[in-house]
């Protein structure tokens, strides 16, 4: 494993994958929160809106849900398994 994979240029394009499971089960829940708010005539400020909303709900998720109960699941299997996943 190569240092130069872990600086943040590297991070920042690995993120849409990480988020991606998060924005797919997310972004029609987002929708129906939103839909009142984004039936404006402006489509691309309502895309925009509704792409940024989803991107930082599935940010959320992913760091206060999906990556703890990872490694919680992970330790429990192996409890000597000690290692950061996704990191």
């Amino acid at each position: 494993r190569r240092d130069w994979f872990e600086t943040g240029f590297f991070r920042l394009l690995a993120l849409p994958g990480r988020l991606s499971y998060g924005m797919y089960i997310l972004h029609t829940c987002v929708l129906f929160f939103l839909w009142n708010f984004l039936k404006n005539k402006n489509v691309v400020l309502d895309m925009f809106i509704f792409s940024i909303t989803t991107i930082f709900i599935s940010y959320c998720s992913y760091n206060l849900f999906e990556m703890p109960m990872n490694l919680y699941l992970r330790n429990k299997i192996n409890p000597r398994m000690i290692r950061k996943v996704g990191r």
